[in-house]
């Protein structure tokens, strides 16, 4: 019997200490954990130093305009340009202030060095005027600061460029495998599963799996781990947990209750509690813990790098009144991960493969599915394209996703300083980054229960494919 449970209760780590799994809570309102200002870094310890290329994004302010308007997102990216050129204003000042006093420091060198009284006296006036730009350099500093504390973080919630196949605001079907049954399914997966003894849902955060819906999962599981076997990709073992600071790169809010479930020890230790960079319960099939690991680091294994975890994927979903397995808190599912040089030609070519080996994976699978890009308006910040792979619910009448492919580019390897070798050079590039979820296990049960051809004498009925 599988169990799936979200609790906000107290839970107990193998080191003793209780930690709080919150599923609503309020925010705290605090700054970036994937920046930090030189006066923040002094209390907290700075893991790395994103790439800053907002220069670069705010050249076609027309494009950036375009894009944000096209995925709903409210931002004046006029004004964000103004408030960024205005920070890097004071950038310079700065830097100039810092030079003249490198320049004085030299000059004073090389005056010391004569004993007449004319040099000593000029040594007397630099090092008055030393003091004062010492002094400037200190306010512009903090001004500096204080304005990257209110800038950089805006900045940073500009959303990925949009790729190319990416549709402006009608979704794009580019493929389909067999039709459904097109009648009205009038009860409900949870009501089908619960009658037929595979499904016990105590609550809208618990439900278990019973009998044959236990066999489902596992079976369904292993036969697309055995498919990404077969294409060469690497199992890979992943925590469960992953930093605030990845939850930011991830083009995330670490802040936001209802992005990632947010761990908290029961302490009464105040500087913990106002830690800017926290624990988040993602689980280990999912994009969170493959960029930890390559987060700062210089990969040096041959280009692409195919990895794939299965696992759990943790998420919170909307408030339900009656407990379902669409949208649940918590997933068994498969995760690709792919690593490709930064070649936009090779990107492109890799998602036609990855899409045709999953299309004929879930051909095998044999269930009637289709396969859509998604509009702008409905991907993630940190998506340029997702090809979603979904299934029909005959209970809502509606396609419901059960697995995807989403295509970032350089957009997270930048965040997260996610660099690779370049071959027969002694440079480094960033990673261009597919991912996506290969198979999440209750969407998929859930459109299987509702269509009556699976049902067969009160009976869920496995494919032939993934019995053995």
């Amino acid at each position: 019997m599988a169990l799936r449970t979200i609790s906000s209760a107290l839970v107990r780590t193998k080191t003793r200490r209780s930690v709080k799994i919150y599923y609503v809570t309020q925010r705290r309102y605090l700054s970036s954990a994937l920046f930090m200002t030189g006066d923040q870094a002094k209390n907290n310890y700075a893991f790395l130093s994103p790439v800053l290329d907002f220069d670069t994004k705010f050249q076609n302010i027309s494009q950036l305009e375009r894009n944000v308007q096209l995925r709903g997102i409210p931002v004046n990216v006029h004004s964000l340009k103004r408030m960024w050129d205005f920070q890097e204003g004071i950038r310079m000042t700065r830097n100039k202030i810092d030079q003249r006093r490198s320049e004085i420091t030299k000059s004073i060198k090389e005056l010391q060095k004569s004993d007449d009284q004319v040099a000593r006296s000029e040594v007397e006036k630099l090092m008055l005027l030393s003091q004062k730009l010492r002094h400037e350099y200190k306010v512009v500093t903090a001004a500096l600061w204080d304005i990257e504390g209110k800038v950089v973080p805006k900045c940073l919630s500009i959303p990925n460029v949009l790729h190319d196949r990416t549709p402006d605001s009608v979704e794009e079907e580019i493929y389909r495998f067999m039709e459904s049954t097109g009648r009205v399914q009038e009860l409900s997966h949870i009501d089908i599963g619960s009658s037929i003894g595979v499904l016990k849902c105590i609550g809208p955060l618990c439900c278990y799996l019973k009998n044959e819906a236990v066999e489902f999962e596992r079976k369904s599981i292993k036969f697309f781990v055995d498919r990404l076997k077969d294409e060469n990709f690497v199992q890979f073992s992943n925590p469960d947990f992953v930093k605030s600071i990845v939850v930011e790169g991830n083009g995330l809010d670490h802040e936001d209750p209802f992005s990632t479930f947010i761990l908290e020890a029961d302490s009464s230790d105040v500087s913990e509690k106002n830690s800017p960079n926290r624990l988040h319960l993602v689980g280990g099939s999912s994009l969170g813990p493959f960029c930890s690991y390559f987060s700062k680091q210089i990969g040096t294994h041959p280009l692409p790098i195919k990895l794939f975890a299965h696992g759990r994927q943790y998420k919170p979903s909307p408030i339900q009144t009656k407990g379902s397995l669409l949208n649940s808190c918590q997933a068994s599912a498969v995760q690709l991960f792919v690593g490709l040089p930064n070649c936009v030609a090779t990107e492109n070519a890799f998602i036609d493969r990855v899409l045709a080996f999953l299309i004929s994976a879930y051909q095998e699978f044999g269930f009637h599915f289709r396969v859509i890009y998604q509009p702008a308006e409905k991907l993630a910040s940190w998506e340029s394209l997702k090809a979603s792979f979904q299934m029909y619910s005959s209970h809502l009448q509606s396609y419901v996703e059960v697995g995807n492919v989403s295509v970032c580019g350089e957009y997270i390897s930048k965040r997260l300083l996610m660099y690779y070798q370049v071959p027969d050079s002694s440079s480094v590039d960033f990673f261009r980054i597919v991912t996506g979820t290969v198979i999440s296990v209750p969407e998929v049960l859930a459109c299987v229960l509702e269509d009556p051809r699976n049902v067969v004498d009160g009976k869920l009925i496995l494919p032939s494919n993934i019995k053995s």
